[in-house]
């Protein structure tokens, strides 16, 4: 096994995030539908965030704050055609919106974009509207389908 591979299993060593362009372009990646989220609980701890421990997390018994996101594996091409893996950090939200794009099993292209709440919510701490993520499952030839 290799350096990579041992540390990838020891969660030492994690994909990038996928990133979205600030100009609302759409983002092309392959997932598998069958596959399972990982989820990720976080305390936030103001300067920092902390993986909950599960039962018996002295951070959840003093009441702190905690958020469940889930983080999907996806490839994308990144250039002349080579694929790179990709961590897709989903909210509840996120999740429930891609699940409805997805079918039970296989493997498929998706678009995915960012666009502001519709509820029309502001970051207190930025001023700036929050953002939700779109799917839309895409066909080899890149025609949307559904």
């Amino acid at each position: 096994m290799s350096f990579r591979t041992i540390a990838a299993a020891a969660g030492a060593l994690r994909d990038p995030s996928l990133t979205y362009p600030d100009d609302g372009t759409p983002v092309n990646f392959i997932i598998d539908a069958g596959a399972d989220p990982e989820r990720v609980a976080l305390h936030n701890l103001g300067h920092t965030r902390k993986r909950c421990e599960g039962e018996g997390c002295p951070l959840c018994e003093v009441g702190v704050a905690l958020r469940v996101s889930w983080v999907a594996k996806v490839d994308v091409e990144t250039f002349n055609g080579i694929m790179s893996p990709r961590s897709l950090w989903l909210s509840k939200r996120d999740l429930g919106s891609l699940a409805g794009v997805l079918p039970e099993s296989g493997t498929l292209w998706v678009s995915s974009w960012r666009e502001p709440d519709p509820n029309g919510n502001i970051n207190p701490k930025t001023g700036e509207p929050y953002t939700v993520k779109r799917f839309k499952a895409v066909t080899d030839e890149g025609v949307n389908v559904g």
